[in-house]
């Protein structure tokens, strides 16, 4: 805990102030308060757009010893995988041609409701608003997502 605050103030809070307003994360001075119920749990997963997705699954099955547990296609056809190392996902998004679509991290949060309500006040941009979503494990049944813009425009998911 007191590494997560040491680097919350010296790397984040001062130097990017100027840039960011971070007074909506923090309660009693710091986001990361005893007396607060943590805001998300852990990172659920981190997403990559790859060309060609059946090589990067080998590829992260091969060298990295993840294993793909979970595919599906989206909407408009873009097919995902999901590859778990230990309790870490790896989720692989097929790039179209486009090109960069997919690149995203993931919260995971057992109070989704509050968190969407309490950045919607803090003024950060949805990009893509709540809705329900696959559940990938047993766990995950009844879960909804969420996308949220971050300062420089990357895009931040939570699930719950």
């Amino acid at each position: 805990m007191l590494l997560f605050q040491f680097l919350y103030h010296t790397l984040i809070k001062k130097r990017c102030k100027h840039q960011f307003d971070y007074s909506a994360y923090e309660v009693n001075g710091s986001p990361w308060d005893d007396e607060r119920n943590y805001m998300f749990k852990r990172i659920d997963h981190v997403a990559l757009d790859v060309a060609d997705i059946e090589r990067s699954i080998a590829f992260y099955e091969e060298y990295f010893d993840c294993k793909l547990y979970y595919e599906h296609l989206t909407g408009d056809g873009k097919k995902i995988a999901y590859l778990r190392s230990g309790d870490t996902v790896l989720e692989l998004v097929n790039r179209d041609a486009r090109g960069m679509n997919g690149f995203h991290f993931c919260f995971e949060t057992d109070q989704f409701d509050v968190e969407v309500e309490r950045l919607k006040k803090a003024g950060l941009k949805v990009l893509t608003e709540p809705h329900s979503t696959d559940a990938r494990e047993e766990r995950e049944k009844g879960w909804r997502r969420v996308v949220f813009s971050g300062p420089d425009g990357e895009a931040i998911e939570f699930r719950g």
